[in-house]
């Protein structure tokens, strides 16, 4: 039952993560719950293939480590859907912090207020008022 709510959890955080960069979440949201039981099932599937192995037959007695070693490969189906939406760029680009603006949105500062030069013809007179 925890790892259903830490799969919702993760799963929430995803989709704010990939709104922020102004994408769909539900595709990889999707995939991030296959990663995660896929991972799950083949890290323990293998770790019960070598505690097979090693007890040379079925143990006898329970053992975390399989538990454990699905628990690691669900974790890393995650990590694998998270490098995925890391490296996906954002759709809209980034507007600059409002620092960098003068007075007219989208405007830089220095384009609004161009700096006095007599020797430019084509700047405008300017009143003595």
């Amino acid at each position: 039952m925890i790892e259903i709510l830490v799969l919702y959890y993760i799963c929430k955080r995803l989709g704010e993560y990939l709104r922020g960069k102004g994408r769909k979440p539900l595709l990889l949201q999707i995939l991030l719950v296959l990663f995660w039981f896929g991972g799950e099932f083949l890290a323990g599937v293998a770790a019960g293939v070598v505690q097979a192995m090693r007890h040379r037959g079925v143990p006898q007695e329970f053992d975390f480590t399989i538990y454990g070693a699905a628990l690691v490969g669900a974790a890393c189906g995650a990590g694998v859907v998270w490098s995925i939406a890391k490296l996906l760029p954002p759709l809209e680009p980034e507007i600059p912090s409002a620092s960098h603006f003068g007075p007219h949105p989208g405007v830089p500062r220095e384009w609004d207020f161009p700096p006095d030069d007599p020797n430019n013809p084509y700047t405008s007179p300017r009143s003595p008022f």
